[in-house]
């Protein structure tokens, strides 16, 4: 690709290219970022008709918060309060 000509005459820089999904501004899986997002994405599904889904993420999530936030967090015990909302609406005893 040629670069543009500015009104100088002289070529404008191109931006650079954008990071590859690989690279290492991927979120470790216990980062406090991806342990929202999960939530998030649990809660939707569970609001979406998948019940069990959400459940059954939410079971995962819960020791994952525990390990990293606490057992007393606020996120911690949303997430339990959600695993046993969305075990209940699941049919899981």
């Amino acid at each position: 690709m040629r670069p543009r000509i500015g009104r100088a005459g002289r070529g404008t820089p191109q931006a650079p290219p954008p990071p590859s999904p690989t690279s290492s501004t991927t979120a470790p899986a216990d980062h406090p970022e991806t342990l929202a997002a999960r939530h998030s994405a649990a809660h939707w599904a569970g609001r979406a008709g998948d019940a069990a889904g959400a459940a059954a993420t939410f079971a995962d999530l819960v020791p994952r918060l525990t390990r990293v936030r606490g057992a007393d967090h606020p996120d911690t015990l949303a997430a339990r309060r959600s695993a046993a909302h969305w075990a209940g609406r699941a049919g899981w005893s």
